[in-house]
């Protein structure tokens, strides 16, 4: 009996597993990115614009190999003025700068070193930043250093004074 189940089992594991494989080739990854007016992305290094006045779809296939950072996750030089913000301009550079990656990478142990000795009470997000990067998990590694810049944000906090100037905003 139990040879019969057996039997009866494969043909049809290896009949789903046939139509599994056969859907999942003519189904591209498809990646849908919606850019509003004047947006940008990168796409692999190479930046995208959205030069029209409306809003504008396209999809990318083959999605899960494409390096893409939408607008709001891009870090600029001027932007990255803390330690972690440094750090994931760093990463990001590592995600999308495949030529230079080992340069960017050396800086990225140099930086990653810094923040470890400097607030030891961020390890348990520098550990999972530090994972994703060993993994080459980059877009991961970039979600867990921007919690990482939330944490160093409630670490500065104290230290930098409030202004209770408000003659600026009277005029």
């Amino acid at each position: 009996m139990a040879l019969l189940q057996t039997t009866s089992q494969k043909p049809a594991q290896r009949l789903s597993k046939t139509l599994s494989e056969t859907l999942s080739e003519k189904k591209p990854s498809l990646l849908f990115i919606d850019l509003k007016p004047g947006e940008r992305c990168i796409l692999d290094g190479a930046v995208i614009v959205n030069p029209k006045q409306v809003s504008i779809r396209f999809a990318v296939e083959n999605a899960p190999k494409v390096c893409v950072l939408r607008g709001n996750m891009v870090m600029t030089v001027e932007k990255a003025d803390t330690p972690c913000k440094k750090l994931y301009f760093t990463i990001q550079l590592i995600y999308i700068d495949h030529e230079n990656k080992d340069i960017h990478h050396r800086e990225y142990k140099r930086q990653i070193a810094a923040i470890e000795k400097a607030a030891p009470s961020l390890k348990k997000e520098i550990d999972d930043v530090k994972k994703y990067i060993h993994d080459g998990v980059y877009y991961r590694a970039l979600l867990k250093t921007s919690d990482l810049i939330k944490a160093e944000a409630h670490l500065i906090a104290p230290l930098v004074p409030e202004s209770n100037d408000q003659s600026l905003e009277n005029n």
